[in-house]
């Protein structure tokens, strides 16, 4: 039964060809819920849309949506160390993909040297394209020198990585900074 139902979901993604977000590592579970927030509060962005967590163990179960969707996005978030099957994945990943990687993980910042695809990265690294400046006043993110405030006091460093890792990906989506700023200032997005 649950092979059926596996290949009639495959079937449909197969005809609608969602956009497919696959987020690995130590805070995918987080930046799962962030991500979710933030495209659903927003009503430009598709609501046509997937997104997964994977481990090293189940990685290789999301290839096919990776492959098939028209706009396959694979988020590496912290990481201790680098699967051979997720390094096998990533070095798989269709050109189309975009690659969001956390610059401030060395694990992860390896990374860009092992593919060909886009990447984007976050982290308060000054090398990261999307640059987090944590202040008193709350927090600010740099991008190509645009700094954008975002509206979250009190935030540890680890609770602030998955709010950039969604930052991110409503970028790849068509959402300029100024509206998810907004969006998380209107629905007090947080973990």
């Amino acid at each position: 039964m649950n092979n059926k139902i596996n290949a009639l979901f495959k079937f449909k993604f197969l005809f609608k060809r969602s956009t497919t977000i696959v987020v690995i590592g130590e805070e995918k579970e987080e930046s799962k819920q962030v991500i979710n927030q933030i495209l659903s509060a927003f009503p430009k962005t598709e609501k046509d849309f997937l997104v997964f967590t994977a481990d090293n163990k189940n990685i290789n179960d999301f290839k096919f949506f990776l492959e098939y969707s028209k706009r396959p996005i694979f988020v590496v978030t912290q990481m201790n160390a680098l699967q051979k099957n997720i390094l096998e994945t990533i070095n798989s990943l269709p050109r189309k993909t975009t690659l969001v990687l956390n610059f401030d993980n060395l694990i992860t910042k390896k990374i860009k040297r092992l593919t060909k695809v886009k990447i984007l990265s976050f982290g308060f690294s000054e090398e990261s394209d999307f640059t987090a400046i944590n202040n008193d006043i709350g927090l600010k993110i740099d991008y190509k020198g645009n700094i954008i405030p975002v509206w979250l006091k009190g935030k540890s460093q680890k609770d602030i990585y998955p709010i950039l890792c969604s930052l991110v990906i409503g970028f790849v989506l068509g959402l300029n900074l100024v509206e998810i700023s907004q969006i998380f200032k209107k629905n007090n997005i947080s973990l």
